[in-house]
Order: C-alpha cells, then sequence, then structure tokens
C-alpha cells in the first residue's frame, strides 16, 4: 500500500503505516510566535504521525477474526490519504464497534481503532476529541502491556499541534524512554520520535538540545538506507 509497509512474518501479517513527520522535508519548527501557529495548523494535516504515526494493525494466524477489521483498516486508511477524513470517521467508528464487540474494551484492538478515530478527529481540528481518544487509547495499552511508546508519541505529538510544548515535551521523554528500552537502538521507529522530539526543541529554539537528536536520528536513517542496498 502506498505509505505503509507490511511485514509478513509466519502466518500473520503486521502493517505498520507511516505517514509524514512534521519535520521530514522542509517542515521545520525552527520558529515562534505566528510561525508555531502556522506550523501547528500545517500539523493537523499531518497528525497521523501521531500515530507514530504508527498505527499497527495485527492480523493474527485466526484471519477468520480479524479480516473484517483489517477490510475496515484498508478502507479508512484509503479516505484518509484522499483527504476524506469526515467519510472515514464511520468507518472508524465500526472499527471500534467491532474490536469492542469481538474482543472487549481491554483489547489492543480495542485501542488501536481509537487512535485511528483521533487521528482522523485531529485531521478534522477536532483536538479535544482527539486527546480524549488518546489517552483513552493510552489506558488500554498500559493495562494490556502493549506498544506503549507509540501511544505516548501519538499523545506528545497533539500537544505540539496545539502548542502544549511543556506538556508535550515529558510525554515525549517518556515515549523515547520506553522505545529505547523496548527497540534495539537503529529502530526506525526511534528515529522518528527522535526526530520529532528535536522538533519540539526547535520551536522553542532550543537548538543545543535539538541537534544531538536530529545527528542520532540521521544516523539511524542513514544505517537503514545502507542495509536496505
Amino acid at each position: 500500500m502506498r505509505g505503509g509497509r507490511y511485514d509478513r512474518r509466519g502466518g500473520g501479517t503486521t502493517s505498520v503505516i507511516r505517514l509524514p513527520s512534521l519535520v521530514e522535508g522542509k517542515g521545520h519548527c525552527a520558529c515562534s510566535g505566528s510561525r508555531v501557529r502556522f506550523v501547528a495548523v500545517r500539523a493537523l494535516a499531518l497528525l497521523a504521525a501521531c500515530v507514530l504515526l504508527f498505527i499497527p494493525l495485527h492480523v493474527s494466524p485466526a484471519r477468520a477474526q480479524t479480516q473484517e477489521l483489517q477490510a475496515l483498516f484498508e478502507r479508512g486508511y484509503e479516505l484518509y490519504t484522499t483527504g476524506k477524513y469526515a467519510e472515514a470517521i464511520p468507518v472508524a467508528e465500526e472499527y471500534i464497534a467491532l474490536a469492542k464487540a469481538r474482543f472487549g474494551e481491554s483489547h489492543l484492538e480495542y485501542a488501536k481503532g481509537l487512535s485511528y478515530l483521533a487521528v482522523l478527529y485531529g485531521a478534522l481540528n477536532r483536538l479535544n476529541d482527539a486527546e480524549l481518544l488518546f489517552k483513552q487509547a493510552l489506558t488500554v495499552h498500559e493495562k494490556a502491556r502493549g506498544p506503549i511508546a507509540e501511544a505516548l508519541h501519538s499523545l506528545a505529538e497533539l500537544y505540539k499541534a496545539q502548542g502544549r510544548l511543556t506538556e508535550a515535551e515529558p510525554i515525549y521523554l517518556r515515549a523515547l524512554a520506553m522505545a529505547e528500552e523496548a527497540e534495539s537502538p537503529d529502530h526506525l521507529d526511534l528515529a522518528v520520535i527522535l526526530i520529532n522530539l528535536a522538533a519540539l526543541y526547535q520551536s522553542q529554539s532550543r537548538y543545543l538540545d535539538a541537534e544531538p537528536l536530529l545527528k542520532r536520528s540521521l544516523a539511524i536513517r542513514e544505517k537503514a538506507r545502507l542495509g536496505s542496498r
């Protein structure tokens, strides 16, 4: 799929959707005042980076249970990538209802649905609604011992888009610590958190804090690029 990555292992499939980071290319946040507000508006269109941007959909070997969820996710993602955010909302709501019926509210599939809907709300500038859903998803991840770094990163990105930089920083730092504990030092997911935390520091003119994070992220990406040859 365009914009996504599919890893096939054993009998299952892991789909990790990767959408643009706020600081990839020329989308820097090294600014303040009205420029920060402009970047925050741009961030809404890229809010799926929240999901570390990163909404994974794990399809177990018992494919009969999850194929319908997979189909809903694919349909909603297609609507999202074509800018049809409002049309994607009922699809996300159907995903949440189905995940709740199949697995309950304490399951990671349910949390993914909440994050999925939160991304859409963010894209429609419904930031308060998005925040509530991201927090609910984080609670589920914490109780289920799921990928907490991704959930934390999602919330931090939302706060940054809202200009709530002081609140965002400790959440980024916690996400980074959790990712460092869970992933290898060269994992690309870690690079994404690093570069978005660096963007936060740049927006506060904390360039000395941002520089090592950017260098570390670049090193990870370069190593991944060379390894893919």
